[in-house]
């Protein structure tokens, strides 16, 4: 950036905190904070600030949004990627809480385990996603995901047997 983009960057941080502020102190309970806060996370993605929008997003779910699941999936991803797993790992939980975002929540997990070589915990996660009745695309990529667990930790008949079952469905 040059010294202007970073000049103008660091006065919209502080015009949304400052525009959220007074909305809240005016404000405070009402639904569209909620909305508003969500909006600010976005801000402060588009910003390259993973810290300060997963707390946007976080302050978000105090007031119990519709789409929560979605929320906590996002505010996960955000914690990652400022590198702090224990948080998002909280987040992909409540996620996966929610039928609507539980699926996606339990691909982060197992793939999050499988960064580590946790082949046995990746699995419990792909092992949820077709006890719940994942379908179509999501399926497959829990077959897949339980081929790649399988021969991980060396069992090849039964990584074969998952690709097997991928091709039949």
């Amino acid at each position: 950036y040059s010294g202007g983009a970073v000049a103008a960057t660091a006065g919209l941080n502080k015009t949304a905190g400052r525009m959220l502020r007074r909305f809240e102190q005016g404000y405070p309970q009402d639904p569209r904070q909620d909305e508003a806060r969500a909006r600010l996370g976005t801000v402060y993605e588009n910003l390259d600030r993973p810290v300060a929008a997963a707390r946007a997003y976080e302050r978000s779910l105090d007031f119990e949004p519709v789409n929560a699941g979605q929320r906590h999936l996002r505010a996960g991803d955000l914690w990652l990627q400022a590198e702090r797993p224990w948080l998002a790992w909280s987040h992909w939980e409540k996620a996966s809480e929610d039928p609507d975002s539980a699926a996606q929540a339990w691909v982060r997990m197992a793939r999050a385990r499988l960064e580590v070589g946790d082949f046995e915990g990746a699995d419990e996660y792909y092992v949820h996603m077709l006890d719940a009745g994942a379908v179509g695309e999501w399926q497959e990529l829990a077959r897949l995901g339980r081929a790649v667990c399988a021969e991980g930790r060396g069992d090849y008949v039964h990584a074969l047997a998952e690709l097997d079952l991928l091709e039949g469905e």
